[in-house]
């Protein structure tokens, strides 16, 4: 097969070509907190530790914790990829894709304690020496360049390639022996960096490791895979090793793997989809997708970005795959076996380019431009905005909690059916949905689903179910009559470049008459601009601009029919609403 049909964008990491920065949105899953924290400026530790980070962290595929108060007082908590896979995947196709990413700034707030990111290694992250495109760049840095091998022109290895793994000592209940299991990890990687885990009674230890990405398994792809099942190996042996001296505090993995990608099939064969390049040429090749999103670990320096730290992190020794092996064979046990990789030259040969991330630009795609999904449409509504039952019940499976994925697939699965599921067919479908993971014990036993549809049969009202944009037709008249008299003298326009432009009442009346009913009988709503947009797409057939919905949300505002009562949660819940009654 020719080259460019296996042409993917550079975008797929953090070298994103400038000319492509200016055409990607932020969209409302970036998680930022602009609005909380003003501009500010990195310290010079602060900035020593985002040049050395940023060599193996991937900016796109860290997940953040995020916590909001609903309009009711709840307060809601989770850890969430910054990108879903919907997002991922589209991206990986050559889709134009809004994206969000670990910025400097993100991570200065992570570093004072002021929000909280979990990162992945890139895939394709290669060793470098020094800083920017030319002798002297380095002098603007506002640390000592020297010190962290910086003060020449940046220099990359095309063959020797890093990863960054995260070692998770638990301590969640009481346990006596983090620093004995912390010690354990430290005899076999002597010298690594390690700090407290998030709640300051575990440890987090970062192990750096090179690696030849042409040599070791034959390709990049293969020797990911392989690194991966040598890692699971490797923390398995730990914990035998750990429980055969009786310490107490587990360790829960080795974390912070790059995500795996592979071909989407279909009938065993890959999905092959075609492209149009400039000259007009049509070029076929295989559809990609995320095979494994590896769990994630905090990123190092949380509340503790010293320069002495960022010394120890810079001066710890970077081990090689040989010496990660040398440990699987010292830690052999029964049930622990060397995993076997055979190399596939033909399937893997378009991975492997992927992970080199040598791809141009992709060009126009023949696929409908328009067939586009956004990733904020889920919300506690039963509105039919979300996404669709499927394609959001596959995208819990980024959800690291269980038991905040079963809760969540629990209420997904009850709103599709239209009732509360028994606990038996909320476990199949959790099964068929490959959201059960081999390491939680606590989603193989059937009593947790049990009581996730007793607690279902408690709060669920299939009334709400019954709410559909089909209603608005026999309401519109009624609907656009009342809403003409309650605009009545008020001016009803929006701005677009120079000119102000009206909106009708047609449109007003049917965005009010969405979000009145989109939780039953309830008052209170949660809406964004994109499910406005939605909302009158599906009504009127008619696509509306994001400065025109914000508009009609301050008339609705400025006549008494809606009112906001909490803020947004961004990729998780639009703002909040109470709406009134029109009459």
């Amino acid at each position: 097969m020719e080259r460019n049909s296996f042409k993917l964008p550079l975008h797929c990491e953090i070298g994103i070509r400038k000319q492509l920065a200016s055409n990607f949105i932020r969209s409302a899953t970036d998680l930022s907190h602009d609005a909380v924290h003003p501009s500010i400026s990195p310290t010079s530790s602060e900035e020593a530790a985002w040049q050395l980070l940023r060599a193996f962290i991937s900016a796109i595929d860290c997940n953040v914790f995020w916590k909001f108060q609903d309009v009711d007082g709840r307060v809601l908590t989770g850890i969430r990829p910054l990108n879903l896979n919907v997002t991922m995947n589209a991206l990986l196709n050559g889709e134009r894709v809004k994206l969000a990413y670990l910025t400097k700034k993100r991570f200065v707030q992570h570093c004072r304690g002021n929000d909280k990111y979990y990162y992945r290694s890139k895939w394709n992250a290669y060793a470098s020496i020094g800083y920017g495109s030319h002798d002297n760049a380095w002098r603007k840095l506002n640390f000592d360049a020297r010190c962290f091998a910086l003060d020449e022109r940046k220099f990359t290895s095309k063959d020797i390639a890093l990863l960054l793994l995260g070692f998770d000592v638990d301590c969640h209940h009481g346990e006596r022996d983090v620093q004995k299991t912390t010690d354990l990890i430290l005899s076999l990687f002597p010298g690594s960096y390690h700090e407290a885990s998030t709640n300051s009674l575990g440890c987090h230890l970062f192990v750096k490791l090179y690696y030849n990405s042409r040599t070791c398994m034959g390709s990049h792809y293969a020797t990911l895979n392989y690194l991966q099942s040598l890692c699971k190996n490797i923390a398995d042996g730990i914990e035998c090793r750990r429980i055969h001296l009786g310490y107490d505090a587990a360790l829960d993995g080795i974390r912070g793997l790059p995500t795996l990608i592979g071909f989407e099939t279909q009938d065993g064969k890959p999905v092959i989809v075609k492209r149009t390049l400039d000259d007009g040429t049509v070029v076929e090749r295989p559809r990609f997708k995320i095979t494994c999103r590896n769990p994630v670990i905090k990123i190092p320096f949380y509340r503790n970005c010293s320069m002495l730290a960022v010394h120890q992190f810079f001066q710890a020794p970077t081990f090689n795959v040989q010496h990660l092996e040398e440990i699987q064979r010292e830690l052999l046990v029964h049930g622990i076996g060397i995993p076997e990789y055979y190399f596939n030259d033909g399937f893997e040969e378009a991975l492997s380019r992927l992970y080199a991330g040598d791809f141009d630009e992709p060009q126009k795609s023949l696929e409908d431009p328009d067939d586009k999904t956004s990733t904020l449409k889920t919300h506690n509504s039963v509105f039919p905005a979300a996404l669709n039952y499927e394609l959001a019940a596959r995208n819990l499976v980024a959800v690291q909690n269980s038991h905040e994925r079963r809760i969540e697939f629990g209420m997904l699965f009850a709103r599709h059916l239209g009732r509360v599921p028994t606990d038996s067919e909320l476990e199949l479908e959790y099964q068929n949905l490959g959201l059960n993971k081999s390491g939680s014990q606590s989603d193989t036993t059937s009593f947790r689903f049990g009581q996730i549809s007793r607690w279902l049969s408690q709060t669920f009202d299939p009334e709400k179910c019954r709410f559909g944009y089909g209603g608005y037709t026999t309401a519109r008249e009624k609907t656009e009559d009342l809403m003409e008299q309650r605009v009545k003298g008020f001016t009803i326009k929006w701005s677009k470049g120079n000119g102000d432009r009206p909106i009708t009442i047609a449109k007003l009346s049917a965005l009010y008459w969405c979000m009145r009913h989109s939780q039953g009988r309830l008052s209170t709503t949660h809406f964004s601009r994109s499910q406005a947009k939605t909302a009158l797409l599906e009504t009127l057939k008619t696509k509306c601009h994001n400065a025109e919905i914000a508009a009609m949300f301050r008339v609705l505002q400025t006549v008494d029919l809606i009112e906001q009562v909490s803020g947004a949660c961004p990729g998780q819940l639009g703002r909040g609403w109470a709406v009134k009654e029109l009459s």
